[in-house]
């Protein structure tokens, strides 16, 4: 049972951290083409500064904040 729970962590680490680097990789061409990352959020498309992405990601602007 707990070896289960080991793998499970450990592909949620992984998903996570795979999902990170995405997300980093979609801030840095943003920043490099000055455009912003467009998202599907609340059943609309929004346009999002890369800056405030950013700093949603690094925990310096809440969820709420960002839109």
């Amino acid at each position: 049972m707990n070896d289960t729970l080991d793998n499970d962590t450990l592909m949620e680490e992984k998903v996570d951290s795979a999902m990170r680097k995405a997300a980093e990789k979609v801030i840095e061409t943003a920043k490099q083409t000055h455009t912003s990352v467009v998202v599907w959020e609340h059943d609309q498309i929004k346009e999002i500064p890369p800056e405030k992405i950013e700093m949603w990601l690094n925990g310096k602007l809440s969820p709420e904040a960002r839109a």
